[in-house]
């Protein structure tokens, strides 16, 4: 690393423009994502957190700046991150991207034998006995500005991601299990951004032993419709028709 690597705050064009030509120089980058999930289907970007190899980061904010034309220029990149799916979903939706190369920390870990899943504060200590505060992981990421301690923190979980990746890396090779690592992170970025189907959710209900065939169809059939609408109107699925009342629902028909 940089003795003295660089945060910088991207919240205007000029500076995403900037940001685009110096991933274009890029091999290896590591991300992190803010967001809020609450009463939504899809969870809102709040803030992308970008780290190059050296530890300068970049701290994208898309309620200032359309994020999306540094989409292209990551589209190449190796990309790394830690318990990546919801990451991955949100690089795809607000910039367009499937990483052609994917690589996850909490993953890599649990190949090797360490407990799945485990925290990246867990993870740093163990692979590179480093710290990572957890100060502002309940903080309001929607309000603006950000303060000093928002943005360190921020830094902080895509900073540690690079020498993470690399010490992981080099324990993967050791043990002969790397290929593995990276078939696995594969199938989670794969996995992540398949459409989701919830019509069978039910199965995993612990009433589903009590449905007969009828009520399975009817039940079946209002979960598809409870998914569709919920991601028309971008509200969470068990607002817009609770379990309780699709199990009434399909019993009683």
């Amino acid at each position: 690393m940089n003795a003295q690597p660089q945060i910088t705050l991207v919240d205007n064009p000029t500076d995403l423009r900037t940001l685009r030509k110096r991933l274009a120089s890029e091999k290896i980058i590591a991300i992190d994502t803010e967001f809020h999930a609450e009463n939504r289907y899809f969870p809102k970007l709040m803030l992308l957190q970008i780290a190059s190899i050296d530890g300068d980061v970049w701290l994208v904010d898309p309620l200032k700046v359309n994020p999306e034309p540094i989409g292209v220029a990551m589209r190449n990149l190796t990309i790394i991150s830690h318990s990546g799916r919801e990451d991955v979903k949100l690089l795809y939706r607000a910039l367009g991207l499937i990483p052609e190369k994917y690589f996850d920390t909490q993953i890599a870990a649990g190949i090797l034998g360490y407990h799945y899943p485990m925290g990246l504060d867990k993870l740093a200590k163990s692979i590179i006995n480093e710290d990572v505060s957890k100060g502002e992981s309940l903080t309001d990421w929607s309000q603006r500005p950000l303060n000093p301690s928002q943005i360190q923190y921020a830094a902080q979980d895509a900073r540690i991601l690079i020498p993470l990746y690399q010490q992981l890396l080099e324990l993967l090779h050791e043990s002969n299990k790397a290929e593995l690592a990276w078939a696995a992170s594969e199938e989670l970025l794969s996995n992540s951004l398949k459409p989701r189907y919830s019509g069978t959710d039910w199965i995993n209900w612990n009433v589903a032993a009590s449905l007969d065939v009828s009520a399975q169809r009817v039940l079946t059939r209002l979960l598809e419709w409870r998914e569709d609408l919920a991601e028309k109107k971008n509200k969470p699925a068990k607002y817009l028709l609770p379990r309780s009342s699709a199990l009434y629902l399909a019993k009683h028909q």
